[in-house]
């Protein structure tokens, strides 16, 4: 309704998580680094985490189309499931054209599927969202699978996103198995007020508006009324968007995001949010450069080329020698010495 009033060709504040809107501000681009990062070690789980409302589920949901390495990518957005259903659901995901009424047969089967990723230099990566739902039970079944492994490499990569309550599980003893294989985490923070007011313009931006529709003080009260959590600041916005289309506004000045504020039951908050820090050790991730192949295909590689190199040089003293050159050749040899 709003969206010819204010010259936008699309709503900017639309809850579902649209890559095309993400932003990438400092700390977004902290998180993707960990996750980047966590996909080059074989030997672990990564974990990204965050209240309700810091956009963990649209940063991983943007994460396949910003990451350079070659991934199979599927995401799990509730894991509230049984075995046997996650298992049909993997299988579904990554194409696995069979349903499974056995564990086992699935394993057999996916095992299989990781094995060709691996030879086609590969990486699969399973996304688990709200994995505060995970139970203990589904929690070992993932650690199993992420245990499938070919010459001492893992095949398979589980990223962990969901709110601080999944470290809880993790300190306790049932979880241990997967806590103590964690190499890379990040827990992403509210935005600040200067975050908040780029995050707001960048998605006016990307909506197709061609001139400032919030002005800073108006800015400033939203940071102010939703503690920068970008979901509340999508609701803030979409109904001050709405209202004021609705008066006439064709700017929303700092008592009109208040008013919206006040229809919504949003009140200034008090207190800043927790500041959170991980309740275990991460293993420490040595920094790389980013390649298609990781280290061990490329040792591969190097090596391949030292043996062609060295064919190749035995190959040329035969056929020197069958040509007569090698008597010139020991006697330029002779010259130097």
């Amino acid at each position: 309704m709003y969206l010819e009033h204010y010259s936008l060709n699309r709503q900017p504040f639309k809850l579902s998580s649209d890559p095309d809107f993400l932003w990438t501000g400092e700390k977004q681009r902290a998180a993707l680094e960990a996750l980047k990062e966590g996909i080059l070690e074989n030997k672990g789980f990564v974990l990204l985490t965050g209240e309700v409302g810091t956009g963990k589920t649209t940063l991983v949901n943007a994460f396949p189309k910003l990451n350079e390495i070659a991934t199979i990518t599927v995401t799990i957005p509730d894991p509230g499931m049984d075995p046997l259903d996650f298992c049909n659901f993997l299988a579904s995901e990554f194409k696995i054209d069979r349903k499974f009424a056995r564990k086992e047969d699935f394993v057999r089967d996916f095992k299989g599927f990781l094995l060709r990723s691996f030879a086609n230099y590969k990486k699969v990566l399973v996304i688990i969202d709200e994995a505060q739902r995970l139970d203990y039970a589904m929690l070992e079944e993932v650690r199993q699978l992420a245990g499938i492994e070919m010459a001492g490499r893992r095949l398979l990569k589980i990223f962990f996103v969901g709110q601080p309550e999944f470290c809880d599980m993790l300190m306790d003893e049932r979880g241990a198995a997967v806590r103590d294989f964690i190499v890379a985490a990040y827990n992403i923070e509210p935005l600040d007020a200067s975050e908040t007011t780029e995050y707001i313009n960048h998605r006016l931006a990307v909506a197709g508006a061609q001139k400032a529709i919030f002005t800073p003080k108006a800015l400033m009260r939203v940071h102010a009324l939703t503690g920068g959590y970008p979901r509340t600041i999508n609701v803030l916005c979409d109904h001050c968007l709405l209202r004021g289309y609705a008066s006439g506004l064709k700017a929303i000045d700092a008592d009109a995001a208040a008013a919206c504020a006040k229809a919504l039951g949003l009140q200034p908050l008090t207190q800043g949010p927790r500041n959170y820090v991980f309740p275990f050790q991460m293993r420490k991730i040595e920094n790389e450069e980013i390649y298609r192949h990781d280290r061990g295909h490329k040792k591969l590689h190097t090596a391949l080329i030292a043996v062609v190199f060295a064919a190749a040089c035995i190959l040329t003293g035969y056929l020197a020698y069958r040509s007569g050159l090698h008597e010139s050749l020991l006697q330029l040899i002779r010259e130097l010495i």
